[in-house]
C-alpha cells in the first residue's frame, strides 16, 4: 500500500444533515501523541467527534496512541503496543 509523504488537504465546502453518511468505505483515524504533550482538545479527537456522528459505528474508528521513546525499554512497549494494535485492527 502507498505510503503519502505528507498529509492531505482538503479544501471546499460542504453541508449535512443529520441522516447523511459521507462514505461507506471503513475509515480509521490514527492519532500520535508524544506523552508530552496534552491530548485534550486535539483537532484530531473533535474530528473524529464529528465524523463519528455521520459514519456507521462499525465503518468508523478511532485510536489515540499516547508514547513516550525515551528510553530502549519505553520503545520496545510502544512496538509491543502497536504489534497489538494492528492484530486487532486486522480482524
Amino acid at each position: 500500500m502507498p505510503v503519502l509523504k505528507s498529509s492531505i488537504r482538503i479544501q471546499g465546502d460542504y453541508q449535512l444533515t443529520a441522516s447523511s453518511q459521507l462514505l461507506a468505505d471503513p475509515l480509521l483515524v490514527i492519532h500520535f501523541v508524544l506523552v508530552s504533550i496534552p491530548s485534550r482538545g486535539n483537532p484530531a479527537r473533535l474530528i473524529s467527534e464529528v465524523l463519528g456522528g455521520f459514519l456507521p459505528e462499525q465503518s468508523f474508528a478511532y485510536e489515540e496512541i499516547v508514547f513516550d521513546l525515551g528510553s530502549d525499554r519505553l520503545v520496545r512497549n510502544h512496538t509491543d503496543a502497536m504489534t497489538v494494535l494492528v492484530r486487532a485492527l486486522e480482524r
